[in-house]
């Protein structure tokens, strides 16, 4: 019981953290605030990864659709990425 209550808190408090980079995306739709958005999904799909195994079914449909929206949001990041070099002065990318 005690261990789960340690899990449960830890998934709390990423889930908390994790409301706040949505909230925050949302608002101002940084880069920064969609990196900080990733790097919540991926914490919480460890937390999942951990939760797996004391409750499979509902944990492994999550799980996925957790890694696919950190997928995503790692390709907006390059995206992200990618308009900051072409905005670059001095042509990172080359004439």
């Amino acid at each position: 019981e005690q261990a789960a209550d340690i899990l449960a808190d830890g998934a709390r408090a990423t889930l908390r953290r994790a409301k706040k980079a949505l909230d925050k995306a949302e608002a101002r739709g940084e880069d920064e605030d969609f990196h900080n958005l990733r790097k919540a999904a991926k914490t919480h799909s460890m937390h999942l990864s951990l939760l797996g195994r004391l409750w499979p079914t509902p944990i492994k449909a999550r799980r996925k659709a957790v890694d696919k929206l950190g997928e995503q949001l790692g390709e907006l990041h390059d995206v992200f990425v990618m308009r900051a070099l072409l905005d670059a002065e001095g042509e990172p990318l080359g004439p």
